[in-house]
């Protein structure tokens, strides 16, 4: 069975059960959160679909790709305060895709300007889609297998000001081992705070990680 995997993550924007408001100018010393979309250009990759016993985790296998690209548009949600612009693709994977260093303008973590496969990747997925950013590897090395699923999001507002966007990859009682990120960002800060969550339902432990690739700052 093969699907093109930017038709099927546009398929899917049902999965973000979250309404945020369009952007407005927010007071100095506080952290506005908005939603738009995004449109990158983006590879067709067929897939066909597999299944880790172990972890009881579903993925795509990534059995090729088209040589052209297409305009894919993504939902995109932004944190933003008076040091940091973050932004966060929730279907790809729920990567944090840019950092932006206001001050700066500085992007501070590298951003493909496509959604290209590579070769890299999990063997027995046959690659990875390398979009740059902060994405999270679960639950094998190279990447895991949830870089390119569509994640849900929600937001909750601390008492200081901080606003975060609680990500999950999976449904809070499925019944395999789960992610779920937390990102937060606080008011007169230019601190990005992660925090991983694992619930392990499988029969084998395993620990998480976190692949971070980042563009050093020209400044």
């Amino acid at each position: 069975m093969e699907r093109k995997i930017g038709a099927a993550l546009a398929a899917m924007l049902c999965w973000l059960a979250i309404v945020l408001p369009v952007r407005a100018q927010s007071p100095p010393g506080t952290v506005l959160i908005f939603t738009d979309t995004i449109t990158i250009p983006t590879y067709p990759v067929h897939t066909s679909p597999r299944f880790n016993a172990t972890y009881g985790i579903p993925y795509p296998k990534l059995d090729y790709s088209e040589s052209y690209t297409i305009p894919q548009t993504y939902t995109r949600i932004t944190l933003e305060n008076d040091f940091l612009r973050v932004s966060l693709l929730p279907e790809l994977g729920g990567r944090v895709y840019e950092m932006i260093f206001k001050p700066t303008g500085n992007n501070e973590l590298y951003r493909n300007p496509v959604i290209k496969p590579s070769p890299w990747g999990p063997p027995e997925q046959g690659g990875w889609i390398g979009a740059g950013g902060i994405e999270w590897g679960l639950p094998v090395p190279e990447h895991g297998y949830e870089w390119g699923v569509p994640w849900t999001a929600t937001v909750v507002s601390g008492t200081d000001g901080t606003l975060t966007v609680h990500l999950r990859d999976s449904a809070p009682d499925a019944p395999r081992l789960r992610m779920s990120v937390s990102v937060s960002l606080p008011p007169n800060s230019a601190r990005l705070l992660l925090t991983q969550q694992i619930d392990r339902k499988s029969t084998r432990l395993n620990s998480s990680h976190t692949d971070i690739s980042r563009m050093p700052s020209s400044a």
